[in-house]
């Protein structure tokens, strides 16, 4: 029984190093190669600054998501109007935790036990989608909700 929970306590520890090198590597990424702030991330920001004025954080766009602008607009309200450096590392923290969810898919989804480890570590220093964090597009923001939605539909078949 000891031993369980040293392992546990071990893989939580691991699990937590491991957002920390993600959370580390996509810092300096984003910090080594600053993007423009140019085309899409403009009918983005637009898009939320509609959200941001309306009280009800409703507005309507004829070609562009509702979901990602209200989390710019939502990120806005906490912060100030026009921060994209909080939006940025909001991104940032969000696309880190992804690599956790991978892990749990991997071990509870999968079932492969010990080589989770190596999905995980791979999507935390993986450069491709980490590019995407420096700018405002939606393709974070994405990719968290649907490893997020595959993490917990994995946890959930498992305890059933």
């Amino acid at each position: 029984m000891k031993i369980k929970s040293n392992k546990r306590s071990i893989t939580a520890l691991s699990l937590i190093l491991l957002f920390m090198v993600s959370l580390v590597f996509r810092l300096w990424l984003t910090e080594l190669v600053p993007q423009p702030f140019v085309y899409d991330q403009g009918e983005y920001e637009r898009y939320a600054n509609y959200i941001y004025h309306n009280p009800w954080l409703l507005a309507s766009h004829t070609y562009r998501t509702y979901p990602y602008s209200l989390f710019i607009a939502v990120i806005y309200r906490l912060t100030y109007l026009g921060n994209h450096e909080a939006v940025i590392y909001s991104q940032i923290i969000l696309d880190s935790l992804v690599s956790l969810f991978i892990y749990f898919i991997l071990v509870h989804g999968v079932n492969i036990g010990r080589w989770a480890w190596l999905g995980a570590i791979l999507y935390a220093i993986n450069p491709i989608t980490s590019g995407y964090l420096g700018v405002l597009l939606s393709e974070p923001i994405t990719t968290f909700f649907c490893r997020s939605d595959s993490s917990y539909r994995c946890s959930a078949v498992e305890f059933e």
